[in-house]
């Protein structure tokens, strides 16, 4: 075999190697952003005492960014608890409108108004 071709083979595998390893991220690749789910199950992770840098590394992610969502994750925590009572509140008021609507229902339809509508396979949110 000639030196040239021995040049091009080297050169071509050199190319097919360098390929590789920019494909496979040079072996350091992140996960993808997980979802807000699984956000907060880190945040509260690392609020119960968990270190933010062994989550990350098995989690393969940013350990900024992990305190970043507990900082997120606490912020939110904070305004729902500043905001309780109103947001009792709000519950309150729609459970009233629940009742008044199934009553209403009873009342038009008959007893058997939710078989008639499907009431719980259309319902959003499964009432009690």
């Amino acid at each position: 075999m000639s030196q040239d071709n021995m040049v091009g083979i080297v050169f071509i595998a050199i190319l097919f190697f360098a390929f590789v390893l920019l494909m496979s991220g040079g072996g350091n690749e992140k996960s993808p952003e997980p979802d807000q789910h699984k956000k907060d199950e880190l945040a509260r992770e690392v609020l119960k005492g968990g270190n933010i840098e062994e989550i990350a590394e098995r989690e393969k992610l940013d350990p900024e960014d992990i305190g970043k969502w507990k900082d997120e994750y606490l912020a939110y925590i904070l305004n729902l608890a500043e905001n309780f009572g109103k947001t009792q509140n709000q519950i309150d008021l729609l459970t009233e409108d629940i009742e008044w609507f199934k009553k209403a229902c009873k009342d038009h339809i008959g007893d058997d108004w939710e078989e008639k509508t499907d009431f719980e396979n259309r319902a959003r949110i499964k009432y009690k």
